[in-house]
């Protein structure tokens, strides 16, 4: 089944709740986990599924699936960046989604911050 028609499935049942919804989310997220994720656009469509499902997961397992899937779409996302796909780059820099650049004019405090949290992930665009 087509990455497409996964997501579908998943974006008509991440607002409904209930021992049925349950199990098919959870059939669906199994499913989705052994497709590939090639473009920017399922990456930036499946991120938005995932992160509504996180904020109201139906249970533990629900939870503990989509977090592993928000770990694959990151992994995902940086490979694209490493790949340098300019295309896909330019698509997914500024979504917030992990592995992506994030470009922003932080405080000097929260500059601070991320330094401290981030390291060597933390690169300032001076101009």
């Amino acid at each position: 089944m087509p990455m497409g028609a996964t997501l579908e499935s998943l974006r008509g049942l991440r607002t409904r709740f209930g021992p049925e919804q349950r199990s098919a989310k959870r059939l669906w997220l199994a499913r989705a986990a052994r497709l590939p994720l090639d473009d920017a656009t399922s990456l930036l469509d499946y991120h938005d599924i995932l992160m509504f499902m996180a904020a109201y997961p139906d249970d533990g397992k629900v939870l503990r699936m989509v977090q592993a899937e928000l770990r694959r779409v990151g992994r995902t996302a940086e490979r694209v960046f490493q790949a340098g796909r300019q295309r896909d780059i330019r698509r997914l820099s500024d979504t917030g989604i992990a592995g992506t650049v994030l470009g922003y004019s932080f405080s000097l405090d929260m500059m601070g911050w991320l330094v401290r949290r981030f390291g060597d992930g933390v690169e300032p665009a001076w101009e």
